[in-house]
């Protein structure tokens, strides 16, 4: 974790066994920074869908392809981070879940999920970064 309370910078091989460090150091940087198990859950769901994409769709599992996580707070936001050094993506090439010929496919939700817990998400450095913000709630 950065020497800051209010900062968390991972760096981490795209393995399926990251997802457990990332877990448990996003539960960690919340008890401090989520002031309610909604908004803790939130920024869980979209930390761990973010890696998990950066891990089989950004890097595609090579373990020298690191990813890395970072989560700053401030009074207002939170933001997270998510960088791989697979080729990039073009969002709005990604196919619509809610379209019935989708509906039925065991995955492509991702995207979809992240977009509806995060208060904003961009898509930096040719898709190879995620940038969601979070909200913070009132104490």
């Amino acid at each position: 974790m950065d020497a800051s309370k209010n900062a968390l910078q991972l760096q981490l091989p795209s393995t399926h066994e990251s997802l457990e460090t990332i877990v448990t150091a996003v539960e960690q940087f919340s008890e401090v920074h989520a002031f309610n198990e909604d908004f803790a859950y939130r920024l869980l769901m979209v930390a761990t869908e973010g890696a998990t994409n950066a891990i089989r769709h950004g890097n595609k599992f090579d373990k020298d392809k690191p990813i890395q996580l970072e989560l700053r707070a401030d009074d207002a936001e939170v933001h997270l981070w998510v960088r791989d050094e697979g080729g990039g993506f073009d969002p709005t090439e990604v196919a619509d879940p809610l379209d019935t010929e989708n509906m039925l496919e065991e995955s492509g939700r991702g995207l979809f999920l992240i977009e509806h817990m995060a208060d904003q998400v961009t898509y930096e450095t040719e898709g190879r970064t995620m940038h969601a913000v979070f909200q913070r709630p009132s104490q």
